[in-house]
């Protein structure tokens, strides 16, 4: 029971709802930016060679706050 077609969604939605996206092997930087859409929250991991990042996006006030818990052997740029 398992697709490749229906992996699909997952990568879409860590890329653009979470929106991680990795700049150098290994996940030694990461970019997040985020595109919640009409989603007032968004929660969600993202596994690495050093760990896992946490990541909580949240709609307040019209702009996104996040919460990001990532290994400190990883650059982490936000931009939104």
């Amino acid at each position: 029971m398992c697709h490749g077609w229906a992996s699909g969604v997952t990568a879409f939605l860590t890329e653009y709802v979470l929106g991680v996206n990795v700049l150098e092997p290994c996940c030694k930087s990461v970019i997040i930016k985020p595109y919640l859409g009409n989603l007032k929250y968004v929660r969600g991991t993202y596994p690495t060679p050093y760990g896992n990042i946490k990541i909580c996006h949240e709609v307040i006030s019209g702009k996104i706050k996040s919460v990001i818990d990532a290994p400190s052997d990883i650059k982490i740029i936000s931009e939104y």
